[in-house]
């Protein structure tokens, strides 16, 4: 099985259990390639069901396009889930940092008041994901892609979500 065919049952189940419980769910993709990143609102099952690899991913950049859409919606409460694989690219600018532009990111998001969470799936230690994650309300790397709907069910299940 493809890490992409978890990642989409994963969010599947995500989107259907906070839906069924009330909460206003808006998923979206994203994918990074010479022309800029795009993201994607997913706004049906169908949609995320159907959702392949495309190039890759200046996670910042993404981050910061929900957080900005998010923070025209009025909610009582917001959270931004980003589940990805593999580690986060810059956007082609000389001297930019990745790893310290998804950091700063996340603290941008949070400082919105929109409460973050990571799942970051990658089969070797990560030496960046501590500092990525560093201003992340909730962050857990996982070693297998099997262990991916587990770890954001037990999230939603904490009351997390």
């Amino acid at each position: 099985q493809r890490i992409i065919d978890v990642e989409r049952g994963t969010m599947g189940l995500l989107y259907r259990a906070l839906t069924d419980l009330g909460d206003i769910v808006y998923p979206m993709a994203f994918s990074t390639s010479n022309g800029g990143t795009n993201l994607y609102h997913l706004d049906s099952l169908e949609n995320i069901g159907a959702l392949e690899p495309e190039d890759w991913n200046a996670d910042g950049v993404a981050i910061r396009g929900a957080a900005y859409l998010m923070s025209k919606v009025s909610a009582k409460e917001k959270r931004l889930i980003v589940i990805t694989d593999g580690n986060p690219v810059g956007s082609g600018s000389e001297g930019f940092d990745p790893v310290v532009d998804t950091a700063q990111a996340f603290a941008e998001a949070e400082s919105l008041g929109i409460k973050t969470a990571y799942f970051n799936v990658q089969d070797t230690e990560a030496e960046y994901f501590a500092k990525l994650t560093q201003f992340c309300g909730f962050a857990k790397r996982l070693s297998g892609v099997t262990n991916l709907p587990q770890a954001v069910g037990q999230y939603v299940l904490d009351g997390v979500a």
